[in-house]
């Protein structure tokens, strides 16, 4: 029995590492720099934003996002903050398989909502666009942290494979928001 409970023991951390665990994904946030897309219905304002996903498990990791609207698989820990993209011609469902140690990177635009019209602190909706009447850059030095979902919240084309990706919210570490640098960065 005492060799039993030893033997469940050590292979404890490999059962749990093979299920979704924090570490199965790594999330990383960088500001990039600071400006606006410009597109034919904005001029949204805010920070640009490099967004990393990588596969730290041993086993394969299936991702499911829209080819335009990936957005709705993030969310951030502040609820005035929302991720934006410059827009496109067709979105349609991607299937990813993201291997071992295999990287997915995402760029953004990050605003930050006001709305003159209620509450400015309340957010009524996320996705994809809230009806604000003012999209601007965040506040310099908030800290933020970004998740990232592995398929995104609404089964929009009825996907049959839709429930075979996991719907586990995995996080960064915080990021300041704030860009002082617009030319270059000494990495040391």
């Amino acid at each position: 029995m005492k060799t039993l409970l030893l033997l469940a023991m050590a292979l404890l951390p490999f059962l749990a590492y093979s299920q979704d665990s924090p570490r199965d994904l790594l999330i990383a946030a960088e500001i990039t720099g600071e400006g606006k897309y410009i597109y034919p219905d904005s001029n949204t304002k805010g920070l640009f934003v490099k967004l990393t996903v990588t596969n730290n498990s041993v086993s394969n990791k299936k991702i499911l996002i829209m080819s335009c609207s990936w957005m709705e698989n993030w969310q951030t820990d502040n609820s005035n903050l929302i991720l934006d993209f410059p827009g496109c011609d067709k979105n349609v469902p991607e299937h990813i398989t993201l291997k071992p140690q295999k990287t997915i990177v995402f760029y953004g635009l990050l605003t930050r909502m006001i709305n003159s019209k209620s509450d400015k602190n309340k957010t009524e909706y996320m996705s994809p666009r809230p009806p604000y009447d003012k999209w601007t850059v965040p506040e310099a030095g908030v800290r933020v942290r970004f998740g990232f979902s592995g398929r995104y919240p609404q089964n929009h084309f009825n996907d049959a494979s839709y429930n075979d990706y996991s719907d586990k919210t995995w996080w960064s570490q915080p990021v300041s928001l704030q860009f002082d640098n617009n030319s270059f960065v000494v990495e040391e």
